[in-house]
């Protein structure tokens, strides 16, 4: 086995994101280059690794979507994978780059494969079929997927919440638990019983009933305005003029310059491999798409707040 030195994304505490040098294991079958990752998913460490192929992100399927709560199934004849979970299903086969997701069907960059018995599919999946999210802390890649759940009582920095798979769950909050709406920072006293709000725990529970556990993530339902409707934002697709490191971009879409305002929680990611980004990594003329808030300065260029940023070259 051989290594080589890379570039990614570090998770700093609850949410701070930095890039880091690091060394990730590389290894050569049929000729082809795959770099490893250790794997968690929803902060559960897992035996099997997620690795590269051609450039894409590729996960073993049945060990993340066990982890998640699929039922997964292997057809032998068809050289295809079931996934299914309440009425979600999602059907790929081996080297098939098209898969269907309930009656929709959905591409693949790169194709699925069998490697030493274990079926890997790119990490698209993930983010585009199950809503997840990808990032990277060291040489641990993470799968995140939030689930929706109703909070039914707020008690002493505790939510009791309701899981529509286990049922009711206590959820302590403590410092390091990463509060957002908007893709911005918020906080517990902004949480309301009756509240559906989407959240990641921690997979270590008491025996107690209910069971109780640490929340790590909780995102709140979209701000409203004062009558009512939910804040507009719009899509700006265009080519970066300049960059600046710290908290913003100068965007050129259709011909007007807008001024992209960049926080620690803005969703920066590349089209490809879904990986996160920092504001540091956006350079002069890369293509991006960016979703932001409608509400815009009337300086020259305008002003507003980038809540996701896609990078397609």
């Amino acid at each position: 086995m051989k290594t080589k030195t890379i570039k990614a994304l570090s998770l700093l505490g609850a949410g701070a994101v930095a890039l880091s040098t690091i060394a990730i294991s590389t290894i050569w079958a049929d000729d082809s280059e795959i770099t490893e990752y250790g794997l968690k998913v929803n902060a559960l460490e897992i035996e099997k690794k997620a690795q590269t192929a051609d450039g894409e992100v590729m996960i073993p399927l049945r060990a993340v979507f066990e982890n998640l709560g699929y039922t997964v199934e292997w057809n032998q004849d068809e050289k295809s994978v079931s996934l299914e979970k309440g009425d979600t299903k999602i059907v790929l086969a081996i080297d098939k780059e098209s898969y269907t997701f309930d009656e929709s069907e959905l591409d693949f960059d790169v194709a699925p494969y069998l490697f030493e018995d274990t079926t890997y599919a790119s990490v698209d999946i993930i983010t585009d079929a199950v809503g997840g999210r990808i990032s990277i802390d060291g040489e641990i890649m993470s799968i995140i997927v939030l689930k929706n759940v109703t909070v039914n009582l707020i008690e002493d920095g505790s939510l009791t919440v309701t899981d529509t798979e286990i049922g009711e769950v206590v959820l302590h909050v403590w410092e390091e638990t990463q509060i957002v709406r908007d893709n911005l920072p918020a906080a517990l006293g902004d949480i309301k019983e009756g509240d559906v709000i989407n959240v990641l725990y921690s997979p270590a529970m008491t025996m107690s009933l209910p069971p109780q556990t640490t929340a790590l993530i909780i995102e709140l339902e979209p701000s409203a305005s004062d009558d009512g409707v939910e804040l507009q934002t719009v899509e700006l697709t265009g080519t970066i003029e300049s960059a600046d490191e710290d908290d913003s971009v100068l965007l050129n879409s259709d011909g007007t310059t807008y001024r992209l305002i960049i926080s620690d929680e803005t969703n920066i990611h590349h089209a490809k491999n879904k990986m996160r980004y920092t504001a540091a990594d956006l350079e002069e003329g890369m293509t991006v798409s960016a979703i932001v808030s409608s509400a815009m300065t009337r300086s020259i260029p305008a002003q507003c707040a980038a809540y996701e940023i896609v990078i397609s070259e």
